[in-house]
This record gives structure tokens, sequence and C-alpha cells, in this order.
């Protein structure tokens, strides 16, 4: 799956998540989304699912992984610092093709949304589900074309 593609599925699981989260009535919190819950269907496109599918998700980093050293990790833990230190190229999957230099900047910038997606107090999780779907779509165009997005776009990196 290329970047660009990787991207378009996140995009469509955010628009998912911001249905579900700013245009159904009563408004529905998910409460579990991770990748087993997001299925793809035979043109990439993602739909929000909770099927329970998890096990049949596929390899690579589960949220609590064990390390190098068979000690627990938490990915967030992992991953985060070096997004923050712009070394994202050292986390990512190893199996695709690296980005170009056109794609990491796309791809590091989704980084950096995840980023504050996952702060550890709810109150410091700033970006909205409108505000996750308006940054992908930026992310995607620049993915697709010369990018003009930096890392001081989202508030993570201070």
């Amino acid at each position: 799956m290329s970047w660009s593609t990787r991207i378009k599925v996140d995009l469509d699981a955010a628009r998912g998540v911001e249905y579900l989260h700013e245009y159904a009535v009563p408004p529905i919190i998910h409460r579990d989304i991770k990748s087993s819950n997001i299925l793809l269907d035979t043109t990439w496109t993602a739909k929000v699912s909770d099927f329970g599918l998890s096990l049949m998700g596929p390899q690579g980093y589960k949220v609590i992984h064990k390390n190098e050293n068979g000690l627990p990790r938490n990915v967030v833990n992992y991953v985060v610092p070096y997004i923050i230190q712009d070394e994202i190229h050292r986390v990512l999957d190893g199996r695709v093709l690296p980005p170009t230099p056109f794609e990491i900047e796309a791809v590091a910038y989704v980084g950096y949304l995840a980023a504050d997606c996952v702060m550890l107090e709810g109150q410091d999780r700033r970006p909205s589900m409108r505000e996750v779907v308006n940054s992908l779509e930026r992310a995607l165009v620049a993915c697709l074309a010369p990018p003009v997005l930096s890392p001081s776009t989202t508030d993570s990196s201070t």
C-alpha cells in the first residue's frame, strides 16, 4: 500500500468517526478505534466497524507489545518521541517503500497530528474530528504533490 493510499485510509476512517461525532443523532463515541476495527473494501476504502476481529488484523506493533528485550512497551510512548524529533522515518513500516521526498513531509504531518490525538490527558487532545479530517485532507493533497506543510501547523512540536 502506498503512502498516499495509507493516508487516504486514515482520512476515510476519520470521516467515519467524524460522522459519528458530528452528524449522528444522538452523537456516538466509538470508544474502540483501532486498526482491527477499520475494514477495507476492494478499492481500499476504509469503513469503521466494531466486530471483534482483532485477531484477524495485520501483523505489526500492537498498542502494548514486547520490545527487543521482551519487556512490555506502549507503542505511543515508543513512536511519539521520534515524531517530535522529526525522525518519523525511523518508525515507518519497513514493508512499504520509503516515502519520496514530498511524501515524507505529508507522512510527518500525519505523525504530528497523531501525536496531538494521543496525548495522555483528554483535555490536551486538541484536534476535533473535524480538524483531523481537514488535516488529513491537506496531508493527502501534499502526498500527491510537492508539499507546503510544516510541523508548526500542529501543537505537538512545542
